[in-house]
């Protein structure tokens, strides 16, 4: 065996000794490893959506200063506080690619001034993801709700406390690039008290699609749906048909769009109610251009089938702007106006109402301020005003302002 000379002995120990000092600089600076990618996306988010068990205790004063929804000409308006304690327990796991949540609210809106108002309110919902076969997923969910019907339809001092459920399951076998099928089923049920059955409905909504998706391309979806919304008090069904193609893409870092546009077609069973054929859509722009401001500007058009009003059913175009502003990592600002144009298409025989088109604005401004990562404050102010093609039946004006405290253990 031929021993090395000095000067290959030395290139050696130099080399082994630069390994060694590359190593240890490696060692140092941060890694990108996946699981500390996924670490760092948990731990920022909100903590009622972090894994494990989480209970958030609020309460809140909110300024109403035209309750009952009424018009000046017909009967003063009404004006009070209300105050809204609630306690939310949630629970959230995620384990790969399933995952479980589980949350129940119950919280009671206090009138000051006129208590004969005050109503407890109930929150319940499930749901999850369960991987079948890899990359399908199914996600069963239900829920239940129990709260103050909205008064924008009433326009009077009447009592309706509203309850909804949903119970439904989606099947998707999602990629990130090629192409995939969905398909879901939900059932919604509203419920009203006896002076407001009427408006009591069954909704059976069935929904699928044939989706490609290429990350240069975004994701374009042809989708199908049947909504079947029966109302047994007035003795008909609303069905409503939609076919039509779905895009969703990120044109940008700061520019991202959603574009649904679909064939609308209304069939209710009874001929003294109008059949409706048309577009529907729902077609949405959100930027960030002024970083860090998020703006989305909004316009869609829908069949409402779910109204207060004695009615077949409401063809709704809205317009909606919001703006997101994250003042500092502690401070931001929500802002939001949308403009709802409601055609009211009735059942000529029951008791019609005589509002055939409304213009409903709604203009909203909240803050919230973190105080510590589980302490937050919470303000905002509202206002709300309806017109109709009535001279007097469901005008209003009203504006709210809110203040409140929530805190998560």
């Amino acid at each position: 065996m031929t021993a090395l000379n000095p000067q290959r002995r030395f290139a050696g120990r130099l080399a082994s000794r630069r390994r060694a000092a590359l190593m240890l600089v490696a060692a140092m600076l941060p890694s990108p490893a996946l699981a500390q990618t996924e670490r760092e996306k948990l731990e920022a988010l909100p903590a009622t959506e972090q894994n494990g068990f989480n209970l958030r205790a609020a309460v809140q004063a909110t300024y109403d200063s035209n309750i009952f929804r009424t018009n000046d000409d017909v009967a003063p308006k009404v004006d009070d506080i209300i105050v809204t304690p609630t306690v939310e327990a949630r629970f959230n796991r995620t384990t790969g690619p399933n995952s479980l949540s589980v949350s129940a609210l119950a919280g009671y809106d206090r009138f000051l001034s006129n208590g004969e108002r005050s109503k407890p309110r109930f929150v319940g919902r499930i749901g999850g993801k369960i991987a079948v076969l890899n990359p399908c997923t199914v996600s069963p969910k239900a829920s239940y709700r129990a709260e103050r019907a909205n008064y924008g339809d009433l326009n009077s001092a009447v009592e309706n406390q509203q309850r909804f459920s949903e119970l439904g399951v989606a099947v998707s076998c999602e990629r990130p690039a090629g192409i995939y099928p969905k398909a879901s089923y939900l059932r919604t049920t509203t419920r009203n008290e006896d002076a407001f059955d009427f408006a009591d409905q069954t909704s059976n909504i069935y929904t699928a699609s044939l989706n490609f998706a290429k990350p240069s391309f975004g994701v374009l979806q042809l989708a199908v749906q049947r909504e079947e919304a029966r109302r047994d008090r007035l003795g008909y069904t609303n069905r409503v048909d939609r076919a039509g193609v779905i895009f969703d893409r990120a044109i940008s870092s700061r520019l991202s769009a959603h574009i649904d546009v679909h064939a609308l077609r209304v069939r209710p069973t009874v001929a003294t109610i109008q059949k409706y054929d048309g577009l529907g859509w729902d077609v949405s722009a959100t930027t960030r251009v002024l970083s860090p401001m998020v703006i989305t500007l909004g316009s869609r058009r829908t069949v409402v089938n779910d109204s207060l009003i004695t009615t077949g059913y409401v063809l709704q175009n809205a317009y909606t702007a919001r703006l997101r502003l994250p003042l500092s990592s502690l401070t931001e600002i929500e802002g939001s106006v949308e403009r709802r144009d409601r055609r009211f298409r009735h059942e000529t025989i029951t008791n019609r109402s005589p509002i055939d088109r409304d213009r409903v604005w709604a203009a909203e401004l909240n803050l919230r301020r973190k105080l510590t990562e589980r302490f937050k404050l919470v303000g905002g102010a509202g206002y709300y005003s309806r017109a109709t093609d009535d001279a007097v039946v469901g005008n209003y004006k009203a504006f709210t302002v809110t203040l409140g405290a929530e805190a998560v253990f």
